[in-house]
């Protein structure tokens, strides 16, 4: 856990952002939803027979629609219906409708609808994703538990581990069984950042001592969180050079869709934009002896977090895009913090005095 105050808020505080914002954290939340939708869709398709025998366009096409629909769903749900702003005018400032914010909404669900389908085309999920199952249920966004009461040590009641994957599936080019974290980012991480990473390293333990699964492979897929954009023209009818966020087919499309020559940019820009990423991923290989270390390690810190009385937080690089940000620095400069809820703020599904134990896994 990189933050304890992080845990005391999420696990302790049952501390959540408000849905109907547009934030990163928003736009990861919906691109994970459709992937699992999606998921789903094609664990439902892999196991009807007659489905089975339809053609990978129809499959991907049908996992779209699950992906939309849950998207749809949850824009429904959460648009607020009145955000305002405040206007200076002529009789002082006035709250008016936040037009700017609806545009922006509408984006986000737009970019987030395509972030999914580009995920699923580049992963090839119809023709090399086979979605496992467990139990008779998709493992998509597969929720585990764990009783770890006596590997713990602790007096007290009984504490489990529970944490949630994203996604486990059999590659059907390989046959190797994989972990699929999903991550919309702004900037990539690196390797180095995945062979310290605890997150997945325990959700794999579990997966194999407790569930019987044989995994040694993991993967963060990092998404990029912007879509391909298109190409400008100069005043002089030729197509700007500039490096931006797109991709060699895009601007090669705009080329011609501009009656000019790729030919006459070929060299320049499909080698500038090659350096362009969209998707990265961070692939892990673990044995069992890695990753009851990484095990041993969360056991250590959970027994910190849960004997502990303070929860010191990380100021610092840690805070960049971390959902409680806001609230630690409303702390911080004595701000009130009940201003932020319920706005910014909610306090979710408060636990029963018997889950008050519970602990789980960092998933961040």
């Amino acid at each position: 856990v990189t933050c304890k105050y992080k845990w005391y808020l999420k696990y302790k505080q049952r501390l959540q952002r408000t849905p109907g914002e547009v934030t990163p954290s928003a736009l990861g939340d919906l691109v994970h939803q459709g992937l699992a939708a999606a998921f789903v869709s094609l664990y439902n398709i892999q196991n009807n027979k007659r489905q089975n025998k339809k053609s990978a366009a129809w499959k991907l096409e049908q996992m779209m629609a699950s992906a939309e629909q849950v998207i749809g769903e949850w824009h429904v749900a959460n648009m607020p219906e009145e955000k305002a702003t405040i206007a200076y005018t002529d009789n002082g400032p006035e709250l008016v409708k936040d037009d700017m914010f609806y545009i922006l909404w509408y984006e986000m669900i737009d970019k987030s609808v395509a972030l999914v389908r580009r995920t699923l085309e580049h992963v090839d999920a119809v023709n090399r994703v086979k979605v496992l199952g467990y139990d008779g249920k998709p493992m998509v966004e597969f929720e585990i538990e764990k009783d770890i009461t006596e590997e713990l040590g602790l007096p007290g009641d009984p504490v489990t581990f529970s944490g949630k994957v994203d996604l486990v599936y059999e590659d059907q080019a390989n046959g190797n069984t994989i972990i699929v974290d999903w991550k919309v980012r702004d900037k990539m991480s690196g390797p180095e950042s995945e062979e310290l990473s605890s997150q997945l390293a325990v959700y794999q333990h579990i997966l194999n001592t407790a569930y019987g699964f044989n995994i040694a492979m993991t993967v963060v897929y990092q998404i990029k969180n912007e879509t391909v954009r298109q190409p400008s023209l100069n005043k002089n009818g030729s197509m700007s050079r500039q490096k931006i966020i797109t991709d060699w087919p895009t601007y090669r499309q705009a080329l011609l869709d501009n009656n000019l020559d790729p030919a006459d940019y070929q060299e320049e820009m499909e080698q500038k934009l090659a350096t362009i990423e969209f998707w990265r991923p961070l692939i892990a290989f673990r044995q069992l002896n890695i990753t009851q270390k990484f095990w041993d390690n969360f056991l250590e810190q959970g027994r910190s977090i849960l004997t502990a009385t303070v929860y010191p937080k990380v100021y610092g690089y840690a805070c960049k895009g971390c959902q409680f940000a806001e609230w630690c620095r409303a702390e911080l400069y004595d701000d009130d913090t009940g201003g932020l809820i319920p706005d910014k703020y909610t306090i979710y599904n408060p636990k029963s005095e018997e889950d008050e134990n519970d602990t789980e896994a960092e998933d961040e």
